[in-house]
C-alpha cells in the first residue's frame, strides 16, 4: 500500500524542466539566506534584541506598503496571453510602485509620530526616511520577478533573490561593526532591497523592441480594466494577509517591550524568512505551471497542488522537530545567551513552520482559479482570530510566550484552512479537464 501511494506521489511530482527551475530559485533563494544564517551569530553579538525588535517594526511598516505596491496587478504579468499586453501590465505596475512609494514619503512626514509613540518604537522616527526608497525597491522587484518568471528566465531571478540577500548582511555587518544600531540594521535592509533591482531591469530591457515599443498608455488602461479584479479582490486580500503576518510584530512591540519583539524577530528571521523566502521561490515556479495547466489540461492542477503540499511538508518535517527539541540551547549557543528566549519562541512556533512552508507556496490557487473572492474571505478570517488572540492576551494579562504560543495555534489552524479551500477549488475545476483560458 505505502509503494502504491508513493508511487502515484512521484507521478504527480513535476520533473524534468520544472525541477530545474525549482532548483536554480531555491539555489539562490538558499544562497542569500545561508549568508544570512551564517552572520546571524555575529550580528546578534553587534546589535540588541531591542534593535532587532525595531527592526521587526521598520519591515513590518514596509510589508503593508510594499504588499500594495502595484495593487497586484503584477501578478498578471505571468499570466497574459500575449507579450503586448504583459508587458503594458508590467509597465502599469512599475508605475504604480512609484507613486506608491512617493505616498510613503508623504505619510512618513506625517504621521510617523504618533503612530511610533503608539508602538512605543519612538527611536525609529530618526531613519523613516529609508521607508520610502525601500517600499520603491521591494514593489519593483517584486513586479520585475513575474516578468522573469513569465520568461522562464528563473537563473537571472535566483541570482538577483541571492543578491538582496548578500547586500542585506554585508551592509549591516559593516554599520554593526562601526556600532551602527538602529540604522545599521535598517541601512542594510534598504541597500538589499535596491541593490537587487539591477539584474531584473536589464532582462526587461533585453526584450525585443518589438514588445518594448508596444507599451502605450491605452495599453496600461486597457490592462488596467481587463485584471481589474486584482485590485479589487486580490490587493485587499493580499492586505488582510499582510496585516496577519506582519501586525504580531507590531503589537508584541506595543503590548510587550522592544526585547519581546526583538525576540520574535530573530525566530523570525532565521527560520520564519527561509520558510517564506523558499516558499516564495517555489510558489513561482508553481504559479507558472499552474497557470499553463489551467490552460491546456485543467484536470491536472490537483495533482499538482498535491505533490507540491506533500513534497514541501516531508522537506522540512526534520528540520522541524530539532527545533522544537532543541530550540532553546541551540539559540543560546549560537547566538548568545540573551537569546535563548527566541529558542523557547522557535520550539512554540515550529509546528506552524511546517505547515507555513508546505502550504505558502500554493497559496496563489485561488487567485489563479479567479476565487479571489474566497481568498479575501480566508484572509478576514484568518486576521478576526489573530486579534481575537491578542486581544485575550492583553485582557488575560498573559506572559509574552503565551501569547506566541497562542499566535503559533491560530496561524496554523489559518493554513489548514487555506488548504482546504484551495483543494476545493482545484477539485472543482479539474472535473472538466478541459483548458481554463480565463484563469488569472
Amino acid at each position: 500500500m505505502r509503494r502504491e501511494r508513493d508511487s502515484v506521489l512521484r507521478s504527480l511530482i513535476p520533473s524534468g524542466r520544472t525541477l530545474r527551475n525549482v532548483g536554480v530559485l531555491v539555489a539562490g533563494t538558499a544562497g542569500g539566506q545561508a549568508v544570512l544564517l551564517l552572520a546571524s551569530p555575529v550580528l546578534t553579538r553587534l546589535y540588541t534584541p531591542s534593535e532587532f525588535g525595531y527592526l521587526g517594526v521598520f519591515v513590518a511598516l514596509l510589508s503593508f506598503l510594499v504588499v500594495i505596491g502595484s495593487l497586484r496587478y503584477e501578478v498578471a504579468v505571468s499570466v497574459a496571453p500575449g507579450d503586448d499586453e504583459a508587458i503594458n501590465v508590467l509597465a502599469l505596475s512599475l508605475s504604480i510602485a512609484l507613486g506608491v512609494s512617493v505616498v510613503a514619503g508623504l505619510l512618513v512626514a506625517g504621521v510617523r509620530g504618533p503612530v511610533l509613540a503608539w508602538l512605543h518604537a519612538e527611536p525609529l522616527a530618526r531613519y523613516l526616511w529609508l521607508l520610502p526608497i525601500s517600499v520603491a525597491g521591494a514593489a519593483v522587484f517584486q513586479a520585475l520577478s513575474y516578468w522573469a518568471i513569465r520568461k522562464e528566465r528563473f537563473r537571472p531571478l535566483g541570482g538577483a533573490t541571492a543578491a538582496r540577500g548578500v547586500l542585506q548582511v554585508v551592509a549591516q555587518l559593516v554599520f554593526g561593526f562601526f556600532h551602527g544600531g538602529v540604522a545599521g540594521l535598517l541601512g542594510g535592509d534598504a541597500i538589499g532591497r535596491v541593490g537587487s533591482v539591477g539584474p531584473l531591469v536589464q532582462l526587461v530591457l533585453r526584450q525585443p523592441r518589438t514588445v518594448l515599443s508596444s507599451v502605450s498608455l491605452g495599453g496600461m488602461a486597457a490592462a488596467a480594466r481587463r485584471y481589474r479584479r486584482f485590485p479589487q479582490f486580490s490587493a485587499v486580500a493580499a492586505l488582510l494577509s499582510t496585516a496577519s503576518l506582519q501586525i504580531p510584530a507590531l503589537l508584541f512591540v506595543a503590548l510587550y517591550d522592544a526585547r519581546v519583539a526583538g525576540w520574535v524577530a530573530l525566530a523570525q528571521r532565521v527560520v520564519g524568512a527561509p520558510v517564506t523566502l523558499l516558499g516564495r521561490s517555489v510558489s513561482q515556479v508553481y504559479v507558472g505551471q499552474a497557470a499553463k495547466i489551467l490552460r491546456e489540461d485543467s484536470g491536472r492542477l490537483r495533482g499538482l497542488l498535491l505533490a507540491t503540499v506533500a513534497r514541501l511538508v516531508a522537506l522540512a518535517a526534520l528540520p522541524a522537530v530539532a527545533l522544537a527539541l532543541v530550540g532553546p540551547g541551540l539559540f543560546a549557543l549560537l547566538f548568545g545567551e540573551s537569546w535563548r528566549t527566541s529558542g523557547h519562541f522557535v520550539r512554540l512556533l515550529a509546528p506552524m513552520f511546517l505547515v507555513q512552508f508546505g502550504v505558502f507556496p500554493v497559496s496563489e490557487t485561488l487567485n489563479l482559479l479567479e476565487r479571489q473572492g474566497t481568498h479575501l474571505i480566508w484572509d478576514g478570517v484568518r486576521l478576526v482570530l489573530l486579534a481575537g488572540a491578542f486581544w485575550l492576551a492583553k485582557a488575560r494579562a498573559w506572559p509574552a510566550v503565551e501569547a506566541v504560543a497562542a499566535y503559533a495555534v491560530v496561524m496554523l489552524v489559518s493554513y489548514l484552512l487555506l488548504f482546504a479551500l484551495s483543494w476545493r477549488a482545484a477539485g472543482r475545476v479539474s472535473l472538466s479537464g478541459e483548458p481554463t483560458h480565463g484563469a488569472g
